[in-house]
């Protein structure tokens, strides 16, 4: 096994296109909500399905705005066999 020298990344490139994601996935949900309202289906399951996709996407952009704000580094070690 023979050790190289440490890997340094930033999260920080990673952050913009985690925050579009985030957005896309919040707006599938919002639109998922609003079609079942034209569908007169409002409040069963897909509406409830929207609602999950639409939170589970404003937690996405929310870790992609942290990870813009904070300048951490992972510091990755190659091992090799």
């Amino acid at each position: 096994m023979s050790r190289t020298s440490p890997l340094m990344a930033s999260l920080k490139p990673a952050a913009v296109p985690l925050m579009d994601a985030g957005k896309a996935l919040a707006r599938s949900g919002e639109l998922l909500i609003d079609f079942t309202s034209t569908i007169d289906q409002y409040g069963g399951g897909m509406s409830s399905a929207g609602a999950s996709m639409r939170n589970s996407g404003d937690y996405v952009a929310q870790a992609a705005a942290s990870m813009r704000q904070v300048n951490l580094f992972f510091c990755f070690d190659k091992l090799y066999d």
